[in-house]
């Protein structure tokens, strides 16, 4: 349906965007790359347009280890992040990429911004979820057990009353951050519990993890 609206008409920004998506879902990687590109040089204010396309070339610089595109890839979330200042999304991708790449202070930056956002409930284009599990982690990687533990709480109670569909995969995140502090404090047995809560979630719930997870 996307390739034929492309037909119908070539130069409407927001059908590569989707396009960007779907060829995305199915790991058809360059295709993705280039429909995302088509869509911000039709309409380079296309928030859709670079958010897309700034996952695409972090699944790309990561699946074919090249490491130039990391520049693009922070460049592009950045100006998804300005043009929407308040999706979640963009804010919480990026700080999850900057954290993979070692970036901490600016992952920490990026993430504290879609904590609050998925705190206050007011967004722009769509609510995300996720954004205290991931801070959570990124706090556990910098060693601050107590203030992972606290935001991973937090990330429990605001989860327990959403409806979403990354619900489930942040649930078992947030349960294996738990697990993760409480193994370092060294409670081997609170940790297998959380552990535990984790993958039983995750095996009742497969098509909430998300596709090839």
């Amino acid at each position: 349906h996307l390739r034929r609206a492309i037909e119908l008409d070539p130069e409407i920004a927001d059908r590569y965007c989707w396009l960007c998506y779907r060829l995305l879902r199915e790991n058809r990687v360059e295709e993705a790359v280039a429909a995302g590109r088509r869509a911000v040089e039709l309409d380079p204010e296309a928030t859709l347009g670079h958010y897309f396309l700034a996952i695409t070339l972090w699944i790309q610089a990561g699946s074919e280890t090249r490491a130039e595109l990391w520049n693009e890839v922070f460049e592009v979330f950045e100006k998804s992040r300005q043009l929407v200042p308040r999706y979640q999304a963009a804010h919480q991708m990026m700080g999850v990429a900057l954290m993979f790449r070692g970036k901490y202070a600016e992952a920490g930056e990026a993430l504290e911004r879609a904590a609050e956002i998925e705190s206050s409930d007011v967004y722009d284009l769509s609510r995300f979820a996720g954004g205290h599990a991931m801070l959570a982690r990124l706090r556990f990687r910098e060693g601050e057990l107590d203030e992972a533990m606290r935001l991973a709480l937090r990330s429990q109670e605001i989860l327990s009353d959403r409806d979403h569909v990354y619900k489930t995969a942040m649930l078992c995140l947030t349960h294996g951050v738990i697990g993760d502090v409480l193994l370092r404090q060294q409670r081997p047995a609170e940790a297998i519990a959380a552990y535990r809560t984790a993958v039983e979630s995750a095996l009742a719930h497969p098509r909430g993890l998300g596709v090839g997870s």
